[in-house]
């Protein structure tokens, strides 16, 4: 595949700025990418973001196996789901 996407929906009332963090673990569980995003204070009641890697021609293909991506909204742990990278045959 080309990248792997996660996709958040979430409901979040904020009076400031807040923002949201992946973090993207490999199997090895070393943090490959960090990324953040700074998000416009207000009522969100169904926002939706995302957030992607990119896989082919990436040093993440050379990883295959059981990742992790975990995000955070201002540092506080919100989800965390496993995806697999499998090598090329």
């Amino acid at each position: 595949d080309e990248k792997v996407v996660t996709w958040l929906r979430f409901s979040y009332n904020s009076p400031e700025n807040f923002s949201l963090k992946w973090e993207w673990i490999t199997p090895q569980g070393k943090l490959y990418h960090r990324g953040e995003v700074e998000m416009e204070a207000g009522s969100y009641t169904n926002y939706r973001t995302w957030y992607w890697i990119k896989i082919k021609g990436n040093y993440a293909s050379q990883l295959p196996g059981e990742w992790k991506v975990k995000v955070y909204i201002n540092d506080i742990f919100l989800a965390e789901r496993n995806f697999l990278i499998v090598g090329t045959f």
